[in-house]
């Protein structure tokens, strides 16, 4: 059965995983730089919260309620 919360928290997560995809890649890309690559892995690291957040929100949701997204 499709559920509406499960789909406003996948995409919560989708959003989540894409922020955190674009920080790891930019951060990556600024080794060597050190004030600037402390900054980008704070951030990075607030992104891999926010992501692991967004996830176990989603599967806490499908384990309590048994539904699923569209996709």
């Amino acid at each position: 059965m499709e559920c509406a919360t499960a789909n406003i928290l996948s995409d919560a997560y989708f959003i989540a995983t894409a922020d955190y995809f674009e920080a790891v890649d930019r951060l990556c890309r600024l080794v060597g730089s050190s004030e600037e690559f402390k900054t980008a892995r704070t951030y990075t690291n607030e992104m891999h919260a926010n992501c692991r957040t967004a996830r176990s929100a989603l599967e806490k949701h499908r384990a309590d309620h048994g539904c699923f997204t569209a996709s």
